[in-house]
């Protein structure tokens, strides 16, 4: 988690500076569209400060949907296809019991109302996620998840970050993507780097640590990480800390900025 922090910090620093002195955004939007926080959280803060909400919108978006294309590939790469363990080959519904499949109706049922009463972000993934891992680290069951739901959860996500792009012209999407491609080669370059680094250090996986450092969504990642059979609980705790961090950090610092901006202009 220490190191999360220092790597956040590195990849805002580097990501605001290309989207301001390379991008030409105005500053706003080069900040709102470099924060490596969640697409939501950083499209409603911007367009509450007056930042172009449409360009963070799709910066985030594409940063997320390169991120899901590439980050598997730099997986297999440091595993090797012989370690890996896809989502094909999980059980299939038709191999798991009825009680399974109460489980997670019941799962996702409780762990929706948790999350809308606790006024989680992203209620309906992190809810359920919170019930399911207090029960399975309880002992209380073992149910797993049939391959054709994970598969059927990654068609709709590809299928929604596609739809993101619907009533934007051609021209200015493919200048997003260019501009995306420059800031999340900086992003991943800084993910690899900060990957084998905390490995060394901390002697855990590196492709873990890749998985719960890349700045892609948080159900994004979980759901790779899960196709990958790394460890999910380690991926999306990281990532649930990161969106916390930026969520509420990115507009305390934006604001602190705009009030000694102001002092200094007085």
């Amino acid at each position: 988690m220490l190191g999360l922090v220092v790597f956040m910090l590195a990849c805002a620093v580097c990501c605001v500076s290309f989207f301001r002195y390379v991008a030409k955004f105005d500053a706003k939007t080069a900040y709102f569209c470099g924060m490596p926080g969640g697409l939501i959280e950083m499209t409603m803060l911007g367009d509450s400060v007056g930042a172009d909400a449409r360009r963070i919108a799709l910066v985030h978006t594409a940063r997320v949907f390169t991120i899901v294309f590439i980050v598997p590939f730099i997986g297999r790469y440091a595993y090797g296809d012989q370690n890996l363990k896809p989502v094909s080959n999980f059980a299939s519904a038709r191999d798991i019991s009825a009680e399974f499949f109460l489980w997670l109706v019941a799962t996702s049922i409780v762990g929706i109302a948790l999350g809308k009463l606790l006024r989680l972000p992203a209620p309906y993934l992190i809810g359920p996620m919170l019930v399911s891992g207090a029960l399975h680290l309880g002992g209380v069951t073992d149910f797993t998840i049939p391959s054709e739901l994970i598969i059927t959860a990654q068609v709709v996500l590809g299928a929604s970050l596609g739809c993101r792009f619907s009533g934007t012209a051609l021209r200015e999407v493919g200048r997003i993507l260019l501009l995306s491609l420059g800031s999340t080669a900086i992003l991943l370059t800084l993910t690899v780097f900060f990957g084998f680094a905390v490995s060394m250090v901390a002697g855990i996986d590196p492709v873990a640590i890749i998985l719960a450092y890349s700045p892609g969504g948080l159900a994004e990642m979980g759901l790779v990480a899960l196709s990958l059979d790394v460890d999910t609980a380690f991926v999306a705790s990281h990532h649930i800390a990161r969106v916390m961090l930026v969520g509420f950090g990115a507009g305390l610092i934006f604001k602190l900025g705009e009030r000694l901006r102001a002092q200094q202009t007085e």
